[in-house]
């Protein structure tokens, strides 16, 4: 359980940067991930 928050932090840490970086991916991403949860 411990291990997973962890991982869970890195993730939403790459996840928020990667963002930041690349608002085009957001946008990608943001779309498809709604696509998918429809």
């Amino acid at each position: 359980m411990k291990f997973l928050l962890v991982k869970n932090i890195y993730f939403f840490k790459f996840w928020s940067f990667h963002l930041h970086c690349h608002p085009l991916h957001q946008f990608l991403l943001t779309h498809f991930y709604l696509k998918n949860s429809s």
